[in-house]
């Protein structure tokens, strides 16, 4: 029985040693029992012999191609903002007007060249604009990103049965928000109040919320989706609809409480404007 034991404990021990990257166990004994404690990874991914598996109830399953690519991107460990894009070009797609705007917002001197300043905000690496760079610099996102247009459409009454009006925003970044706004501010219903001075236009829905929701959908959706963020006026609400669920490790109980930007760098940069 001790000959069996040492010999099934050392099989073990050598298949842990197989895991990439290193994985730890603990090994007990109880009474003739054998017990294998195995804690949940801290360093996940773990692949064997090169393959990388996924329990399913009681089965384990290796995992293709695209199940993989989509297991990165959901750990967060594949950063769509941080990736580099060949496709742009300083020439023809630079949006001179969108990065002068953004120094002025961001309150940065542009005192060193274009270069230096965009690697000084981590938005290019080996020479090369990152995805985050084209979404606030670019002529029109929708040439190197299609999913990341904001679509604005008003429907008759309270469900989508009947559209009137909609439009499609395509341009940089900030102008996309600040399209997006004016035209449920043009399509909002608007109170105008007169007090004896200037009169004052009030929305029927408080501006800043407004504002602060299609802020929200731009820095926390998730770029990998291949859907874009959407603004539905109804009669008796607003929609604003941004691909991607929960940021990986965070729960529905968390919200309001903490803080987890699915897009970090996006996001720094968005507070800084």
């Amino acid at each position: 029985l001790i000959l069996t034991f040492l010999g099934v404990k050392s099989q073990i021990t050598d298949l842990a040693r197989n895991f990439d990257p290193k994985f730890q166990i603990t090994l007990e004994e109880v009474e003739n029992v054998l017990v294998v404690n195995v804690p949940e990874g801290t360093n996940k991914p773990y692949s064997v012999g090169g393959k990388f598996y996924l329990r399913y109830g009681p089965n384990s399953q290796q995992l293709s191609r695209d199940e993989i690519r989509e297991f990165f991107q959901k750990e967060g460990l594949v950063l769509w903002e941080e990736k580099t894009n060949k496709d742009f070009n300083f020439d023809n797609d630079f949006n001179q007007q969108a990065f002068e705007k953004f120094l002025k917002l961001a309150n940065i001197s542009p005192v060193a060249d274009k270069e230096k300043l965009l690697q000084n905000q981590a938005l290019m690496k080996d020479g090369l604009i990152r995805n985050v760079g084209i979404l606030l610099f670019c002529k029109e996102i929708a040439k190197f990103f299609p999913n990341a247009s904001i679509m604005c459409v008003l429907f008759r009454g309270t469900d989508k049965a009947k559209i009137l009006d909609s439009r499609e925003f395509r341009e940089d970044l900030y102008s996309n928000y600040d399209n997006a706004f004016e035209y449920l501010n043009a399509k909002l219903n608007t109170e105008y109040i007169i007090k004896g001075g200037p009169r004052e236009e009030k929305l029927e829905l408080p501006e800043d919320a407004l504002r602060e929701a299609i802020l929200n959908a731009i820095a926390h959706r998730d770029y990998f989706s291949p859907s874009n963020i959407q603004i539905n006026i109804f009669k008796d609400r607003v929609e604003v609809v941004s691909p991607g669920g929960l940021v990986s490790g965070m729960a529905y109980s968390d919200l309001g409480k903490i803080s987890m930007p699915r897009n970090i760098l996006l996001f720094g940069l968005m507070q800084r404007m």
